[in-house]
């Protein structure tokens, strides 16, 4: 029996020290290995910071940006007629200039008046301004803004018969319908 108890506690003593072993090899542990873990736990720790911090900056250029976008187009809106102002200064210059003219006959008032309506035609058309003419057309609602009706036998009812003011078009959308006196049936 005594043979017994002393395999078991050798197989005892042998689980024990083979315990003790694994507890001392971590123990045991160079100093720089355990480091090393936590220096790629810092190296980790330092790029998470640093990928932080250019987050951080990528937002705020991305905010000014918008800010920045925001204020020029704000601009760009509020100065957006000064080249249409700039050409028509030219045009009030020439007013200006046969307002001072000394007039002796109605045909050299006539003809100045014709030269300013021509400069300010250019200049609508450099700006793709387009004026249009309507007579004898059929009346349209979409650009024609009709004024009267006139019964008459001359043109069939609805035909566009006499235009007041012309329509105008800015880059192909109208900003001003031409008003327009109409054909109707005549009563008999």
């Amino acid at each position: 029996m005594e043979k017994e108890n002393t395999e078991e506690e050798s197989t005892v003593q042998e689980e024990i020290e083979s315990k003790d072993a694994s507890e001392n090899i971590d123990e045991n542990k160079p100093e720089s290995e355990k480091s090393e873990h936590e220096l790629e736990i810092e190296a980790l720790e330092k790029t998470a910071a640093e990928n932080h911090g250019k987050y951080l900056r990528a937002m705020a250029d991305l905010e000014n940006y918008k800010k920045r976008s925001m204020k020029d187009r704000a601009e760009l809106i509020k100065y957006s007629g000064e080249s249409v102002i700039i050409d028509f200064l030219d045009v009030l210059d020439d007013l200006d200039r046969a307002s001072d003219a000394d007039v002796n006959s109605v045909e050299g008032v006539l003809e100045g008046v014709e030269m300013i309506k021509k400069r300010f035609e250019t200049v609508f058309k450099k700006h793709s301004v387009e004026s249009k003419d309507y007579i004898g057309q059929d009346f349209d609602p979409n650009c024609h803004e009709a004024l009267t009706a006139v019964p008459t036998d001359e043109h069939q009812p609805g035909v566009v018969m006499e235009q007041l003011k012309k329509a105008y078009f800015f880059k192909g959308k109208l900003i001003r319908p031409a008003q327009v006196v109409v054909s109707e049936k005549k009563e008999e």
